[in-house]
């Protein structure tokens, strides 16, 4: 039993920490804080932003940022805009990242556990949003049943790329056209429309990463929208009205580049979105015709046939590599050099088409590929082959240092003397210049004494 002062003080203790909890007027407003510590898990933190107009006492919705390098500034800044102006309090994950040790699951629940300990959290309106991975980890939790209300997934979606059997979540999408994973969240507009699902999936001009601010905030837009059309949030006919607006407005851009098929998806959009709020009937039609047409079939078909060219040809790249460089295939390494070079120069065209964007994505999906697969071998410490498919990587990319320096690493933990030496030459003359990096690193010591090691760490000074 405790002692009577040990009582007391246990009981003081315990209103401290329930004021702690029960002050987040103390949390600065209208600007970032890039680390925020959670309450029930020191080891977990957040960049968090609060609006300046939130008023105290009254419930805000809540939208939870997962970048798969566990930047959670970055989510946060895209946001801000839109969170200043919708009253969304934003939370980007400071741990959560790709990879076995990324603590997706873990960084969900301490963030979740830690706004609701903080502030006043509307429970109808509490989002998730994530770019690669950490879509994948929003969109595996808003599938299983959590408290999320809906998703905004940026370059990938669903775990394992597989559509869920339901989706009674708001799940809105976005791509770049030159982005790898462009086929899979086209292929998933349609699955989620025999689904039922309310989703709205975008495209932008870009590759695999964060969109630019301004679809970001088109997606707090969608779900602002979809909140009032669900009774969630109170009617707002200005809002809806300013929205509408900028749909329409989508449209007409769209007619004056001529593209069909854009003007398709976003009558359709417009049908969709507004159904229940406005009088769509004039662009439910329209969508209907568009539909039936010749132009929207092809353009539609066209897509599907980018998906497979795609696809079978980075599956031919990748068997090449592994043929050449793992099977020793002399023949095959050729033919890997040969298809990479052409893939390199349809990807350097300077005007756009279906076959520079083709390009473009299997030269980053291969790359994007060899890289996880390197890590996932390097944590089993198979680290010949963690070299072997880095190497891959750095024959499509051959100039980027950090990459270099890693590979590097690998094939000293293998105690391959010439590999490290060879990839730590490269990653110098590419611009690595991280001497105190590579003097930390133990796995280089059984080469602190060889003169081609000293003539690198010469080489890295002069150009510090």
């Amino acid at each position: 039993m405790l002692a009577p002062n040990a009582v007391i003080l246990a009981i003081l203790l315990t209103h401290a920490a329930s004021a702690i909890l029960s002050a987040p007027d103390e949390l600065p407003r209208g600007q970032i804080i890039d680390k925020v510590v959670c309450l029930s898990d020191p080891n977990q933190s957040y960049a968090l932003y609060l609006p300046s107009r939130n008023a105290p006492g009254q419930a805000w919705p809540i939208l939870f940022c997962f970048d798969p390098a566990a930047r959670g500034r970055v989510s946060v800044e895209l946001f801000r805009d839109a969170a200043e102006q919708y009253g969304y309090i934003l939370a980007g994950s400071n741990n959560s990242r790709n990879g076995a040790a990324g603590q997706g699951p873990g960084s969900m629940r301490a963030m979740w556990n830690d706004a609701q300990a903080r502030f006043i959290i509307d429970p109808a309106r509490v989002f998730a949003a994530g770019m690669s991975g950490g879509a994948r980890l929003a969109c595996g939790f808003a599938q299983g049943g959590s408290f999320l209300s809906g998703v905004i997934a940026f370059a990938a979606a669903f775990p394992n790329a597989q559509t869920p059997k339901r989706a009674p979540f708001l799940f809105f999408g976005a791509a770049g056209t030159d982005d790898f994973n462009y086929p899979e969240m086209r292929q998933l507009d349609g699955e989620l429309e025999k689904l039922g699902a309310t989703k709205r999936i975008v495209t932008f001009e870009g590759g695999h990463g964060w969109p630019p601010a301004s679809v970001c905030t088109q997606g707090i837009e969608w779900l602002e929208l979809q909140s009032i059309k669900a009774g969630k949030r109170p009617r707002d006919n200005d809002l809806i009205e300013a929205f509408f607006d900028k749909a329409v407005a989508s449209i007409r851009s769209a007619e004056a580049s001529g593209n069909i098929g854009q003007i398709y998806l976003l009558t359709k959009a417009v049908a969709d979105d507004f159904k229940g709020l406005k009088d769509v009937s004039t662009y439910e039609n329209r969508a209907a015709q568009l539909a039936v047409s010749k132009e929207v079939k092809k353009y539609l078909q066209d897509e599907k046939n980018q998906r497979a060219i795609q696809y079978s040809r980075a599956t031919e790249l990748l068997a090449h590599w592994k043929e050449g460089y793992e099977g020793e295939d002399s023949a095959a390494s050729i033919s890997f050099a040969s298809m990479l070079k052409e893939l390199k120069r349809q990807s350097e065209a300077p005007s756009d088409s279906s076959r520079r964007r083709i390009a473009r994505r299997i030269l980053h999906g291969s790359y994007v590929h060899a890289y996880e697969q390197s890590r996932s071998l390097l944590e089993q410490k198979d680290y010949p082959a963690a070299a072997r498919m880095l190497e891959m990587a750095v024959s499509i990319y051959p100039d980027r240092p950090q990459v270099l320096y890693t590979l590097a690493s690998i094939y000293a933990k293998a105690k391959d003397r010439k590999g490290a030496l060879d990839a730590l030459k490269r990653a110098s003359e590419h611009g690595f210049r991280d001497a105190a990096a590579l003097e930390g690193n133990d796995s280089f010591d059984f080469l602190r004494a060889d003169p081609g090691m000293k003539k690198i760490l010469e080489e890295i000074g002069k150009k510090q």
